[in-house]
């Protein structure tokens, strides 16, 4: 009898208390409409690069690399003690190319723009439109090579918010992707350039705010 009720357990153990297989993520890739949320700790990367920024951040950030490309854009303010936000140095975007995607990545160029603050603002409002729109995936999208962006912003009441994408072919997740690009290039442009291109970006980043503001 003791025999029997051991057998009895063993087959119970094996085939009625198994421990479940974990959640997965459905193998059929496809691209997510939206960012997807990511921690702000635990990324070697990305941490060595706010570490660089500092205080430079909050009104909205990318943070890229591939194979051979690293670089990162961050829109910031200062706070001055007479209150003047029209300040010629009040509003900034910070452009660094890195010299890896690691912990010990270094800025091999690092650049700060003064800019105006509705620049900076309508930067922060199309941020923070899409961050907050970010959600998990319920597919798997990740592949072997392409590209990572990270994005981040502070918003009120919420604090920093962050969310990342992987090498997106189109929709808002490219578009944003495109904007942070477009960034960088307006730091890397000459002076006289920077007008004709800040007007173009204000014009895209409202699109893309509007538009962001209404996708589900």
């Amino acid at each position: 009898m003791k025999t029997l009720a051991v057998c009895i357990a063993l087959i119970a153990a094996n085939h009625g208390f198994a421990a479940p297989d974990p959640v997965r993520l459905k193998y059929e890739p496809t691209e997510p409409k939206f960012l997807v949320p990511v921690s702000p700790r635990g990324r070697d990367y990305q941490e060595a690069v706010l570490k660089i920024l500092d205080k430079r951040w909050g009104l909205g950030t990318m943070i890229y690399d591939t194979v051979g490309d690293f670089f990162a854009v961050s829109v910031w303010g200062k706070d001055y003690a007479d209150n003047d936000h029209d300040h010629p140095l009040h509003n900034f975007v910070t452009y660094l190319r890195l010299n890896g995607a690691g912990g010990s990545a270094k800025a091999e160029k690092d650049i700060d723009i003064p800019i105006d603050v509705d620049f900076a603002l309508t930067v922060q409002r199309a941020w923070a439109t899409m961050l907050l729109k970010s959600r998990y995936p319920e597919k798997s999208f990740l592949g072997a090579d392409g590209y990572t962006a990270e994005f981040s912003v502070w918003v009120t009441s919420a604090g920093g918010v962050y969310g990342y994408t992987w090498s997106p072919k189109s929709g808002l997740t490219k578009e944003m992707v495109d904007l942070g690009v477009s960034l960088a290039d307006y730091c890397k442009a000459s002076p006289a350039e920077r007008l004709t291109r800040r007007a173009k970006l204000m014009e895209q980043l409202q699109s893309f705010e509007e538009r962001a503001a209404k996708a589900k």
